[in-house]
């Protein structure tokens, strides 16, 4: 058996979607005892300092095994837009595995047009995904399977998979309970998660200052994940609030995360979205009392939870929080947290991995009972009836015109999705109005801030990289516009000092259509002037990206205010 693990990126030192797609490769290499030839995992992005023992290779590669390999199975974790690859395993007629992670709703993005832009054609190429037979879906859990089939997929091509997490390996039986909760004056509250606007960081803050107000007792809130520029908004919220101290770690190692979990009291989850929530299982894991709004996946998980709200009440979070100070109400949830472990465990992921396998290659009937209501699988007849029926349709007729429907709450559907493309479209309009406007010479900024990076951090409007040694990469790159159609002068807003080279490289790209343009720089000329492509767009569909690169290792300061671009 031959089988492709494919992701975009393994360069980040806390990503669950790299993670998980390496546990695959690990457990189906243990699990068949194969050969590096058999399983293999390639990534077009790779920093191999976090995976030294994982023999991960590039995208040109993989493309070489698929063409090797015309009956191989690839295992393609979906994380967003990759259409290049989303588009090549359309056309490729072998069947394919598209392991997707779930993907936010494009109402968290609103006011943010990149993101708007990204998560907006990430469920268009779900939606396209979901037409080819060829193609199967493993998802995360049972709502992002209710996500997948309102935008049209469909049960016969959809299985339930947990994600990985190196805190599986703690069975629950192996948890480390303490005796009872904060036993110091003050209550530590944590939540692991990326800082965006949907995760529930200033509702945390909020309970934060209900809870000294209940309890008299000082709080610490510390967050932990990778920052987005709300963060600033969020310090803003909670500065100055008498009682509370709010502590942002950012992006931290494995070993810094376990000791989090060991300094603090109660983990605190009040996201508004949640394909799975693997930090809420992490934190059960290492023996912390949770306190969670259940709604999406959580809802499916925490039923059984005494302190899992379906519902938002900052009052009632904060009084759920202080009622683990009796040593009873304590004790009954961390019983029931060792029950819900039960239900993720190594055991239960493997054997999902095992069986969705396993009918992935089974050309036969499948059973769906399991997505059946609970009175129609009580008759055994009506159940293989049905069944039946289903398999008979899926086996014998070709698959209806898409038709858009409306879902369940807190999913989006394709109703939704149409409302989002038709807005989408007049902002579109609005937003390239710069390019007319005689005021500003027609010239459309981009700030260094909207830029995607590597090692740098947003100051103000700019992107800052610190006196540092960098490894050579495509160091600034983004922020992935389409363009209307026509000829385009950018010109990078960029100042290097102190640097080990003489020169650097930009260039403009494109998703569809590769580099357009590129241009060596010599770093002596950029106090004097821009430096400058001249490029055309030809299509109107395509994302263009600008980005600063650097061939070699080096040491040195940048600052990076942006682009300026204007038509020709």
């Amino acid at each position: 058996m031959k089988i492709a693990l494919l992701v975009q990126g393994l360069f980040e030192k806390s990503d669950s979607i790299g993670y998980d797609c390496v546990y695959e490769y690990e457990y189906f290499s243990s699990r068949f005892n194969s050969s590096h030839d058999d399983i293999r995992i390639f990534a077009e992005r790779f920093e191999k300092k976090y995976y030294p023992d994982i023999p991960i290779e590039s995208l040109k590669s993989f493309y070489v095994w698929c063409k090797k390999n015309q009956d191989g199975i690839v295992i393609y974790h979906y994380c967003g837009s990759w259409k290049v690859i989303d588009e090549f395993l359309i056309e490729r007629t072998q069947k394919s595995i598209i392991r997707w992670h779930n993907n936010t709703p494009p109402w968290f993005y609103f006011s943010k047009y990149d993101n708007l832009t990204h998560t907006l054609e990430g469920f268009n190429n779900i939606v396209s995904l979901t037409q080819s037979e060829h193609l199967v879906f493993w998802v995360n859990s049972k709502f992002t399977q209710k996500q997948l089939i309102a935008l049209g997929g469909k049960l016969s091509q959809v299985s339930v998979v947990f994600p990985a997490s190196c805190y599986l390996e703690r069975a629950s039986a192996n948890v480390v309970r303490r005796s009872h909760f904060a036993a110091a004056t003050t209550i530590n509250l944590l939540f692991v998660g990326r800082v965006v606007g949907h995760k529930g960081h200033k509702s945390i803050v909020a309970v934060a200052e209900r809870l000294h107000k209940l309890t008299g007792r000082d709080i610490i809130v510390r967050f932990a994940g990778r920052e987005d520029a709300i963060k600033k908004d969020i310090e803003l919220f909670g500065h100055g609030i008498d009682g509370i101290t709010v502590e942002f770690c950012g992006e931290v190692s494995e070993q810094y995360l376990r000791k989090l979990y060991d300094i603090s009291d109660v983990f605190v989850c009040l996201s508004e979205h949640e394909g799975f929530g693997l930090p809420v299982f992490e934190a059960m894991r290492c023996g912390l009392p949770i306190v969670v709004w259940s709604i999406t996946s959580l809802n499916d998980f925490m039923r059984e939870h005494p302190l899992a709200f379906p519902y938002y009440d900052l009052n009632i979070f904060a009084s759920a929080i202080a009622s683990l100070q009796y040593d009873k109400i304590y004790n009954m949830v961390m019983d029931a947290q060792e029950s819900i472990l039960e239900k993720y465990n190594k055991e239960i992921v493997n054997e999902q991995l095992d069986i969705s396998l396993s009918n992935f290659l089974d050309e036969g009937a499948k059973d769906y009972s399991d997505n059946f209501p609970y009175y129609l699988n009580k008759s055994n007849y009506l159940r293989k009836i049905i069944n039946y029926n289903i398999n008979y349709i899926k086996e014998n007729f070709d698959n209806p015109p898409l038709r858009n429907h409306d879902s369940n709450p807190n999913l989006f559907s394709r109703y939704d999705k149409t409302i989002f493309q038709l807005l989408f479209k007049h902002m579109e309009r609005l937003r390239f109005s710069q390019f007319e406007n005689f005021e500003n010479k027609g010239v459309f900024v981009i700030q260094g801030k909207k830029f995607l990076h590597r090692c740098g951090t947003v100051a103000g409007e700019d992107l800052f990289f610190a006196f540092n040694h960098y490894t050579s990469s495509h160091l600034i790159f983004g922020p992935y516009y389409k363009l209307p159609a026509g000829k385009y002068i950018v010109e990078f807003d960029i100042y290097i000092s102190r640097c080990s080279l003489s020169s650097f490289y930009i260039d403009v790209s494109t998703q569809k259509n590769g580099v357009l343009k590129k241009d060596k720089v010599s770093i002596n000329r950029l106090p004097y002037s821009y430096p400058k492509l001249y490029f055309d767009v030809k299509d109107d569909t395509d994302s263009v990206e600008f980005r600063v690169r650097f061939k070699k290792d080096f040491t040195g300061e940048i600052i990076f205010k942006g682009v300026k671009l204007r038509r020709r």
